[in-house]
């Protein structure tokens, strides 16, 4: 066909459910438009990255795709959208049989129903079917996927198809260049890595207001990288020593501004609180001390320490052994600082910025730094976007 989507969902999705209306309504008036589902399921049952993360928002999404596609299996391609179609109007829930009855009229595979019921009422999903949505659910993170729907047109992403109306509009604009027949097998999409770094540098440019508590490393003239975020945290100390051997190296300016998730020290977070983190918020005060006292290469080398650590509490145990002066003072300084930052923070939230780190390189904002591909290798996005501002 001249326009290919191909569409991954999830039955029990809002945003697909809304999504899957648009599309609907568009091929009402198209005969020039040739539609592959393929399934991301936010369900344990039969996506490995769902499990992975103990992910269980749609328990029954596995159960509806498998239902579709059998009702493909019995009816074809129309019985299938029909069925999909169906399950989305009960927004992917079914809990009987008697439940089902109204989507495989729908869906014209009536005289099917008991095979279909029975292939799904056995407690396990049929092999074949979890193989698929498996598959299907690998092939969507390794395009770099973290939520439903995602759609490619002539295997270019709609990357804003979750606004009203986008679609559409991405449709008319392919119709529009006069596209040749061809297949989905002629369309390359971009992968995991691509798509983070297209992220970047399309991405948002929040103006985040001066933070005099931040500390800065590199050269005033290099482009300029904000990070946010606890130095206890996993992906803080994934990616800042990257960012900090950029700017030793004189490609970019570091500018830290520390955001401990301790509710003790931060009494605004929402963050999670596991123990190995509590440490983070110790260390925002004593070199926020440091740098209050003026003692500013103090503190930088505080961080550079605690940040390369393997054992950073005892690190940070030594320090204040030996600097006895910094205990007892009061800290109402540093945490009015803190609360300073966790305002800034939260500006960001109109941009989905919802956990930490978070980093702004050269002015856009990169929601996401690296990911994990379904064979377990990592797309690091930051090395790559590095790469670009070093030029």
């Amino acid at each position: 066909a001249p326009i290919r989507l191909v569409m991954f969902t999830d039955p029990q999705c809002p945003d697909c459910k809304r999504v899957h209306g648009e599309l609907e309504a568009i091929l009402e008036g198209r005969d020039d438009i040739a539609v592959e589902i393929k399934f991301f399921l936010f369900c344990k049952d039969c996506n490995e990255r769902a499990a992975q993360q103990n992910l269980n928002l749609h328990p029954n999404a596995c159960w509806g795709a498998t239902v579709a596609e059998l009702a493909g299996e019995y009816g074809g391609p129309e019985s299938f959208h029909r069925m999909l179609g169906w399950l989305f109007s009960v927004d992917g829930k079914f809990t009987s049989a008697a439940a089902l009855q109204p989507g495989f009229a729908e869906a014209g595979v009536t005289a099917y129903a008991t095979d279909i019921v029975q292939a799904i009422s056995t407690g396990a999903l049929p092999p074949d079917k979890k193989m698929l949505f498996e598959a299907d659910g690998r092939e969507g993170v390794d395009l770099g996927l973290y939520y439903t729907p995602m759609a490619f047109l002539n295997g270019q992403e709609v990357k804003d198809v979750l606004r009203p109306g986008a679609l559409r509009r991405a449709v008319d604009a392919v119709s529009a260049t006069g596209p040749e027949k061809e297949t989905s097998a002629s369309d390359f999409p971009s992968t995991a890595l691509g798509r983070l770094v297209s992220d970047w540098q399309e991405g948002s440019r929040p103006n985040l207001g001066p933070d005099l508590a931040s500390l800065r490393f590199g050269p005033d003239t290099a482009k300029l990288v904000v990070v946010v975020g606890d130095m206890a945290e996993d992906g803080f100390r994934r990616d800042v020593p990257q960012l900090l051997e950029a700017a030793d190296a004189g490609n970019i300016q570091l500018e830290v501004r520390l955001l401990p998730t301790n509710k003790a020290v931060n009494p605004a977070s929402g963050f999670p609180q596991p123990d190995r983190w509590v440490w983070g918020g110790q260390a925002t005060i004593r070199i926020g001390q440091l740098r209050q006292d003026g003692d500013t290469d103090s503190a930088k080398k505080l961080f550079r320490e605690l940040l390369m650590a393997s054992q950073p509490m005892t690190v940070l145990q030594a320090f204040v052994q030996s600097r006895p002066d910094l205990l007892g003072r009061d800290e109402s300084s540093v945490l009015g600082e803190v609360a300073n930052t966790h305002r800034q923070w939260s500006s960001l939230r109109r941009f989905n910025v919802r956990g930490l780190p978070v980093l702004i390189l050269d002015g856009r904002l990169a929601l996401r730094s690296q990911i994990k591909m379904s064979d377990g290798s990592s797309a690091d996005a930051l090395s790559a976007i590095l790469e670009i501002l070093s030029q």
